[in-house]
């Protein structure tokens, strides 16, 4: 789901990264993960900056809770 240059969701069934194309939206983004087991929202601290592909990677990635579904909440940065 996604309202451009404004807002992203991005849904990984399986934990596995995923790939966003944000070429067409050249702005930077805050990121922060939503647990599906959970419900905890966990903020990453590194900004995404548009103009390019980019990787998600769940933060539980490579561990025993990578294999649960996981969202990528993408909010644009002032």
């Amino acid at each position: 789901m996604a309202a451009p240059g404004s807002a992203y969701l991005v849904y990984s069934l399986a934990g596995e990264p995923v790939e966003l194309d944000l070429t067409a939206d050249r702005a930077s983004y805050t990121v922060a993960w939503l647990d599906s087991a959970t419900a905890e929202l966990r903020s990453v601290t590194t900004p995404i900056a548009g103009g390019k592909s980019v990787t998600l990677t769940p933060p539980a990635s490579g561990t025993a809770d990578a294999k649960r579904p996981w969202v990528a909440w993408l909010t644009r940065r002032p």
